[in-house]
């Protein structure tokens, strides 16, 4: 009879099987623990000594424990396999062994092979063999065990939690077949990290050659040490003693995968524990004697890994314990003195605390305040020396503004001495136009101590005044009281000019733009004055014959003269309404009802839009109002609307249309359209149509739009043009809105 290793779902079978056995039963038995190495090695000996004291506690029977060491590592070769078995056959030869414990994969190769000479009868229960050396194995029915997962990329995880900025690993390992074993299981289960990070597999070298490689390692590197048993050059070693010189030579950080290296110099891993496994493997071997039958105790799956860690590695190579998971196990913490003898110290602490005070208590205040001094005037020389040599004016001011220090460059810009100024405020420094400014900054910052920026006028020591850039900072006493201001002043004169500049050439382009605007209204103009002056002609006209009469009808000369006082009228407001636009003038922002604004722009544009024959059509329903300089809204308004006339030209008569509307209003912004039937907008010409010097007509200069977009950003609003769904484009800007007054007009 046989059976196939089963999968790990009836794993939990066994389990639940053997809690139902009894905590302490009378058995007698003899029990044979086969080692495949020497149970000196410390994670043997952990395992040893676990699995006893499990036996010892769970059965109070007689179990005689017999244990045999194979020391594989050092007499494997050859024929000692056979020779073994012949030596433990004639050893058991008058012993009945009842369950026969296999250590490791090789002790469990060796009883399935050769128990049968010398525990012909025995239940074999198995512990320390991966899943990997059972995979497609047949096992009889007499035989069950213990798993003991060997996993190596937890711990490398864990290496980059403590070391992010690992780049390269080193797995170090020997040359035994055990070695080999765990070397080629590590190689597939690290290949996905290969793909990130550099890995080298120092396995066939003899030892000073390893340990040499070990002292040359870059910083950046992590080093892996599974087990040596045997080095490159055939020599043996004990693998923890292995591990201590390992770790002393490397110029990294050493990891392992099991809890017998921790204590030798590794930082630690993500680790199966062997003393655990060895009390499992105890259990498991007491339900097979309590009866139990190993056909129907699976194997049972492996431990959970657990995050131990040398704290003094932690210390020695400067890793941040925050970095670990909450369940990592610290072992060798260095206990503190505090720890050990908290009563003991507080009891000598005090003792001394109160002789000190008693007795050194004049020369430590004395000297404290030497100190304090030396270090006051230190402080002070090097802040003046500092302030002085800085390519600023440095001030500070006590609470009543007046100051209390101001640095050389202060002093020769003012032309005062520092006796001078320190009598003095900052505000007395001023423009006259930037004392009120200037002097809210400074009562805000007293009444809720903040900092603050302004820029002012300074006067400097011949009379004239330059821009500055203020800056203050709130000081505080030592109370938390405020203290006053620390400051400094820069110099920003040439920037404050070129601004200026840059504002003056933006009126003038503004300006000439207007008139170039005049310039193609002109029918419009025309149109607008010949009304009333030709109506002017024909009343003073009828006028001279209704006087010409014998008896002139007075009362008809009077209604003729207010006829040709309301044209007279007409015609001034059109000639204001063209200089208001062409006069070269300040801005000037105030509510302006959009209504009326598109009332004027109708009459600017009736005259070019009848002879084109294009009806123009505008609302501003709802009494919409903006904040904005008159004359710069309408100019916005007229250069949208001629390019919409220029647009819609070449359409059929009666496809002309051009609708100017208040498209939405909030209290916040007031948007407009000004929307045509004309060709609309090409998708590689949208992108370029705000562009200073851009153009798509035969004679235009590119700066319409982009000035329009400068007037509209100015006054806080922006600007886009959109294509219509039915042809034709419109062009829709958003401008801040303004309460509207019974006034407005």
């Amino acid at each position: 009879m046989s059976r196939t290793f089963p999968s790990l779902l009836t794993v939990f079978a066994g389990i639940a099987l053997f809690s139902l056995a009894a905590p302490c039963v009378a058995i007698a038995a003899n029990v044979l623990v086969l080692y495949d190495e020497r149970r000196e090695l410390p994670g043997l000996s952990a395992f040893d000594s676990s699995l006893a004291r499990t036996f010892s506690s769970a059965s109070s029977g007689s179990i005689v424990l017999y244990r045999e060491d194979m020391d594989l590592s050092r007499l494997g070769s050859g024929d000692y396999p056979l020779r073994l078995r012949d030596h433990l056959r004639i050893k058991y030869a008058d012993t009945k062994i009842d369950v026969v414990v296999a250590v490791m994969g090789p002790a469990l190769d060796f009883v399935l092979r050769y128990g049968g000479a010398f525990a012909p009868e025995a239940l074999i229960v198995f512990a320390g063999v991966d899943p990997w050396e059972l995979h497609g194995r047949v096992l009889p029915e007499h035989v069950t065990g213990v798993l003991l997962e060997r996993r190596f990329a937890p711990t490398v995880e864990l290496a980059l939690r403590l070391q992010p900025k690992t780049r390269r690993f080193v797995f170090v390992g020997g040359t035994s077949e055990f070695d080999r074993r765990l070397i080629e299981q590590a190689k597939d289960e690290l290949r996905p990290f290969e793909q990130r990070y550099e890995f080298r597999y120092l396995t066939e070298l003899p030892m000073p050659a390893l340990l040499a490689e070990l002292r040359r390692l870059p910083r950046d590197s992590v080093v892996l040490y599974s087990t040596i048993f045997r080095d490159g050059a055939g020599t043996a070693f004990v693998p923890h003693v292995a591990a201590q010189s390992i770790t002393a030579a490397s110029n990294a950080p050493v990891y392992g995968f099991v809890d017998q290296f921790v204590g030798r110099g590794i930082v630690g891993g993500r680790m199966y524990s062997l003393a655990e496994h060895g009390a499992e493997a105890a259990h498991l071997a007491m339900a097979v004697l309590e009866g139990s039958d190993p056909a129907g105790l699976p194997p049972q799956s492996p431990s959970n890994l657990t995050t131990i860690i040398d704290s003094r590695q932690l210390d020695r190579w400067g890793l941040r314990e925050e970095a670990l998971p909450p369940d990592a196990v610290m072992l060798n913490r260095q206990p503190t003195l505090w720890s050990q003898h908290k009563r003991e110290v507080v009891a000598a602490s005090s003792i001394l605390s109160i002789q000190a005070l008693m007795i050194a208590a004049l020369l430590v205040q004395r000297s404290s305040r030497r100190r304090a001094e030396s270090k006051l005037r230190e402080s002070e020389n090097r802040l003046r020396t500092m302030a002085d040599t800085a390519p600023a004016l440095i001030w500070m001011s006590g609470p009543d503004r007046r100051f209390v220090f101001v640095n050389k460059m202060w002093m020769d810009y003012t032309g005062l001495s520092s006796e001078d100024a320190l009598d003095k405020t900052w505000l007395g420094q001023l423009h006259p136009d930037d004392v009120t400014r200037c002097s809210e900054a400074f009562d805000r910052s007293l009444i809720d101590p903040h900092d603050f920026t302004v820029e002012c006028r300074l006067r400097r020591y011949d009379g004239t005044y330059r821009w500055m850039l203020c800056t203050g900072l709130a000081r505080l006493s030592l109370k938390g009281d405020y203290a006053g201001l620390v400051g400094c002043c820069t110099d920003i004169s040439e920037r404050k000019e070129t601004e200026l500049q840059l504002q003056r050439h933006r009126s003038e382009l503004a300006h000439m733009n207007r008139i170039a605007t005049m310039g193609e209204l002109t029918a419009s103009v025309a149109h607008e004055l010949c009304q009333p002056l030709g109506a002017i002609l024909s009343n003073a006209g009828a006028a001279g014959m209704v006087l010409g009469k014998t008896s002139p009808a007075l009362h008809e000369v009077q209604e003729i003269l207010e006829d040709i006082q309301k044209d007279a009228q007409r015609a001034g407001e059109t000639i204001h309404r063209i200089r208001s636009i062409m006069r070269k003038q300040s801005v000037t922002r105030r509510p302006v009802d959009l209504k009326g604004m598109f009332k004027d722009l109708h009459r600017l544009v009736d005259a070019e839009a009848t002879a084109r024959r294009i009806m123009v059509h505008s609302d501003a329903a709802g009494g919409a109002c903006v904040l904005a300089d008159p004359v710069q809204l309408q100019q916005v308004l007229l250069n949208l609307v001629l390019n919409a006339l220029d647009a819609v030209s070449a359409r059929p008569d009666g496809d002309r249309r051009i609708v100017v509307c208040v498209r939405d209003s909030d209290d916040q912004s007031v948007t407009i359209a000004v929307a045509d039937t004309g060709h609309g907008i090409a998708p590689d010409v949208r992108p370029k149509l705000f562009q200073p010097f851009y153009t798509t007509k035969r004679e235009g200069l590119g700066m319409g739009l982009s000035i329009t977009r400068t007037i509209v950003e100015a006054h806080g609003g922006s600007i886009w043009a959109e294509s219509n769904e039915a042809g034709g484009a419109t062009f829709c800007l958003t401008w801040p809105a303004a309460a509207c007054s019974l006034s407005l007009s």
